[in-house]
């Protein structure tokens, strides 16, 4: 969901950042306005997909590529009917087997950038509804001291 992607995205920006720019902090005019960016890219990429014709786009939901990787590579294949090679299937499935055993140790939390991820949701509203993410809730968010770690790619 992007009250996810957008932090996981922000967080790998900002390691880059620190490492040219150490006087940007996390929670900056910078970081908001790649946030903003980011936003805008969901909104581009809804607008430009209702051109495609569906045979020529296939979307990838993170989850699903999390849970079955193998059955997400198969299920692009199949559907623009192209032909999997067994050499192909081999490494496929290595990988799906490694991918299972990764744990990322990536935390961050949206706080920390000045997201908020009822702003987000409510931004992104018709990204939610169209992909069935549900919508992020203080009891998923935070403890009582509002921490929180996430983890996700980067």
């Amino acid at each position: 969901a992007p009250h996810e992607a957008i932090p996981s995205l922000l967080s790998l920006f900002h390691t880059i950042w620190s490492a040219h720019s150490p006087e940007i902090p996390k929670n900056s005019p910078e970081t908001r306005e790649l946030a903003q960016l980011l936003i805008g890219m969901y909104r581009y990429m809804e607008e430009k997909k209702a051109l495609i014709p569906p045979e020529r786009f296939y979307t990838v939901n993170y989850p699903d590529l999390v849970r079955d990787p193998r059955g997400c590579v198969e299920g692009i294949y199949a559907h623009f009917g192209w032909e999997m090679s067994e050499k192909f299937r081999g490494r496929l499935a290595e990988q799906t087997e490694k991918a299972r055993r990764y744990r990322s140790t990536h935390r961050y939390r949206g706080e920390e950038y000045g997201l908020e991820p009822e702003r987000l949701h409510e931004e992104l509203r018709e990204v939610y509804e169209r992909y069935g993410y549900p919508p992020p809730r203080k009891a998923l968010r935070g403890d009582a001291a509002g921490n929180r770690e996430a983890s996700g790619p980067a």
